[in-house]
């Protein structure tokens, strides 16, 4: 890995299976701290400040809360995470192959460094892998989820399915409408920097890229993409850029 000294979090209550992970983490050169229920991974991510924690879904809740453990507590301590310090990276861990929704509004608050690993048999370079991702600031979503059923099946790397491919179709031949400054939230869409991160490059307000963001869908034809579809808008608009830009000589807009 690029950065192997990397701090990371590994935040998991199944002792086995912590240490599993900490072991494998440490043989790569990282250095790896742990906890065991949420309240002691926010103290660590405040005192210790790791690049990118390892999160499962389903973790104790702080001591004294009542919390709906099915409804996946860890996802509720990463989001605090993000709120604390957007930069630290978080790799979700689930041993269920759909999306839950509230990983879905996590990712949709424009949060970048989110990765989402299903546990599955994924072989142990995958959480590497993740780790990565997560360091760069990117948003993934495990293949092998939508491949299992996702209830929001959406994987930027995986063959356009025929709907999606007419969809693409249509929103490249509306590109040409797009201004200077909506292709540059584009090529950026397309490069997986996240609302947070456009902004920041084109000193921009969070809230005027989603604006920008919102015209684009609309004159691409994306704006009436199914419901909980922020991912998936994402996903279609980097891959019509990407046929686009094959399209056309590089200074041809």
């Amino acid at each position: 890995m690029e950065n192997a000294s990397v701090r990371v979090l590994v935040v998991e209550d199944h002792a086995q299976t912590r240490a599993g992970i900490r072991d494998y983490l440490s043989s790569q050169g990282m250095e790896v701290a742990e906890a065991s229920n949420t309240a002691d991974a926010l103290r660590l991510v405040g005192e210790w400040k790791p690049e990118v924690v390892v999160l499962d879904i389903v973790i104790p809740p702080r001591h004294g809360e009542k919390v709906d453990l099915h409804h996946g507590d860890g996802i509720r301590a990463a989001q605090q995470i993000k709120e604390f310090d957007a930069a630290v990276g978080i790799v979700l861990l689930s041993n269920h192959p759909y999306y839950r929704p509230e990983v879905l509004d996590l990712a949709g608050r424009g949060y970048g460094g989110l990765v989402y690993l299903f546990k599955g048999e994924s072989p142990a370079d995958e959480l590497r892998n993740a780790i990565q991702q997560a360091l760069e600031g990117r948003l993934v979503f495990d293949p092998q989820v939508s491949r299992a059923g996702a209830r929001r099946p959406n994987d930027t790397s995986r063959s356009l399915t025929d709907q999606e491919r007419e969809i693409v179709e249509y929103a490249v031949s509306e590109m040409g409408e797009l201004t200077e400054r909506e292709w540059e939230i584009v090529e950026r869409v397309a490069a997986a920097r996240t609302n947070a991160g456009i902004a920041r490059e084109l000193h921009i307000a969070p809230s005027s890229v989603q604006t920008h963001l919102t015209n684009i869908y609309a004159k691409v034809g994306l704006a009436t993409t199914e419901e909980g579809a922020l991912l998936d808008k994402r996903a279609l608009l980097a891959k019509a850029y990407r046929v686009y830009r094959s399209k056309h000589v590089p200074s041809d807009r």
